[in-house]
């Protein structure tokens, strides 16, 4: 169209000149191209070196498999123990014990084997049992409960635990056992006016009890304690529950009441709520002369047991130390041995190594308690 016009502008003639020369370089590739196709243009491929057919597969390769496999199956493994113990919440031996909590463990109690359609009572180990490993982890604990005040000794002692189900009114029953099987005046103290526990464990009446005590000064203690199998050891339970357990156990008329309980007392032991549903046992620490803390080595959590261990120190108690308790028969197989192994038998809860049936001069098993009928 431009070559057609007889009068063009500059812009034009600059325009169709630029044109004219984008044609003459696309004409010159054209040409080059052309050459290259044409049989006669030189071979642009050349070879190197020929192909050579292997002798063998290429793969698999089974033992560079193998090796790569197990390497990649020991760093996973190591991954997943690194991940675990991260992750891991539980506390199950001593020294996590002291790193949470900072507590030394004066008592490793082992889980006890045991049917459980038997009542309560066969949780006293250490009065029905007396020959077993755990009844003597019971007065190894007893031991370390003394050395643990050997300046001050501790007539009144809180067990208590961060939750429930930790055991501590097993720990506190078979702990008043030991003390009176060491020839202590011993009495059991149920002071969980919430949920108690203890007269179930000895099968004995909660008509009266510590809350009788707290309503009338004027009844005497042996009036509302209960004798037991167990000599030297009697029980108050709880009584009726009140509607106000917190401040009932927090008023001057409970300290008044522990004076009177530890006059006819060597040794007076409370059970009590665990610290992490209401604060009746950070009360009842704050004024008894120590505290066991019962962690359980099965259920437990790091979390829970830290925060009981600062709601006590927060208290003021005086904790004496950690019981860690229901350890897996494993862990205690080694302290177990060292007593032998028949006596073993006598720690499954429900099948006592006496039997009336076994000799005639050996004794079954203790009689029912009180109120057992």
């Amino acid at each position: 169209t431009l070559i057609g016009l007889t009068n063009r502008t500059p812009a034009q003639d600059a325009e169709l000149a630029a044109l004219d020369e984008r044609l003459a370089s696309l004409r010159a590739t054209s040409a080059a191209l052309l050459s290259l196709s044409s049989g006669s243009a030189a071979n642009l491929l050349t070879v190197i070196e020929p192909a050579i057919a292997p002798t063998g597969p290429i793969s698999p390769r089974p033992l560079q498999n193998a090796l790569l496999g197990a390497v990649f199956g020991l760093l996973l493994a190591a991954g997943v123990v690194v991940v675990a113990e991260h992750l891991d919440d539980g506390i199950r031996d001593s020294d996590a014990v002291s790193e949470v909590s900072g507590l030394s463990t004066l008592g490793t109690i082992a889980r006890m084997k045991g049917d459980r359609s038997h009542g309560e009572m066969y949780r006293l180990a250490a009065l029905l049992y007396p020959r077993s490993s755990v009844a003597e982890a019971y007065r190894a604990l007893r031991t370390n409960i003394e050395f643990a005040s050997v300046d001050t000794p501790i007539r009144t002692l809180l067990v208590t635990s961060s939750v429930p189900g930790e055991g501590k009114t097993t720990t506190a029953s078979n702990v008043a056992i030991v003390f009176a099987q060491a020839g202590r005046r011993v009495l059991l103290v149920d002071a969980d006016l919430r949920k108690p526990g203890v007269h179930q464990v000895f099968d004995l009446a909660n008509t009266h009890g510590l809350t009788t005590l707290l309503r009338n000064e004027g009844v005497d203690v042996g009036e509302v304690a209960q004798a037991t199998e167990q000599d030297n050891l009697r029980v108050l339970t709880t009584g009726p529950l009140p509607p106000n357990p917190a401040e009932l156990l927090g008023s001057q008329r409970m300290r008044v009441t522990v004076d009177r309980l530890t006059a006819g007392h060597d040794v007076v032991v409370f059970d009590s709520p665990p610290l992490q549903a209401v604060t009746d046992a950070a009360i009842v620490s704050s004024f008894v002369d120590g505290t066991l803390f019962v962690i359980d080595a099965a259920r437990s959590h790091r979390g829970t047991v830290r925060q009981g261990r600062e709601v006590l120190a927060k208290a003021g108690a005086n904790v004496l130390g950690a019981v860690l308790n229901r350890v897996p028969a494993g862990a205690h197989s080694d302290y177990a041995s060292y007593y032998g192994g028949h006596y073993e038998s006598e720690q499954a809860v429900g099948r006592p190594a006496r039997t009336p049936d076994a000799s005639p001069d050996v004794p079954g098993p203790p009689a029912p308690l009180p109120g057992t009928g």
